[in-house]
């Protein structure tokens, strides 16, 4: 094992992270923690943690809209975007490929076309049995993530602004530079 994954920083994350799983599964009296991090390198210190995660659920999205995404949260460069989701997903793929893991892959499109199929999907995966989890939106709800700011209807739609706000140029070389992943991907 590398010395950064048990360094003491990494311990004192390592203990600081299950006191609030938990604490958090305590609360709501749940036995199920699904974290939705971004980060690699958290991924792997859980990996060798005396409690590692069963499983990864991978979301994609279109390398176009994250692109764009990255420039309007970051203002990052486009070459910048391409290396970041580039590494990440080839990242995790390459774990799946080289460790014993559950595995499964949604593309984030998918969920916008069926969120309901790909909900039962993830229950499936998690093995908990299916149940309707739709609620009616209550309008005091505020809803995180910088495209769902405004006033949320329960309406679910994809965000397609990344085909009118890149130039094509644009999009023909995100698409060259992420040709061989987005096979990978299924885009």
């Amino acid at each position: 094992m590398s010395k950064l994954l048990f360094s003491p920083k990494n311990k004192l994350f390592l203990r600081s992270y299950f006191n609030f799983v938990n604490f958090t599964l305590s609360y709501y009296k749940k036995n199920i923690f699904i974290d939705g991090g971004k980060k690699i390198n958290r991924f792997l210190t859980l990996m060798n943690s005396q409690s590692p995660p069963s499983g990864i659920i991978h979301l994609t999205r279109n390398p176009c809209a994250y692109v764009l995404s990255c420039r309007k949260n970051d203002n990052s460069n486009i070459d910048k975007s391409i290396e970041e989701y580039s590494l990440y997903h080839s990242k995790i793929i390459r774990i799946k490929n080289t460790i014993n893991i559950n595995y499964f892959t949604i593309q984030y499109e998918d969920i916008l076309k069926s969120a309901k199929e790909i909900l039962s999907r993830i229950l499936s995966f998690i093995n908990v049995s299916n149940e309707n989890l739709f609620h009616p939106i209550h309008s005091d709800i505020h809803w995180m993530g910088n495209s769902s700011m405004f006033k949320f209807d329960g309406t679910i739609y994809e965000n397609k602004k990344w085909m009118t706000e890149l130039s094509q140029n644009e999009i023909d070389y995100i698409n060259l530079r992420t040709a061989s992943l987005r096979k990978i991907l299924g885009y």
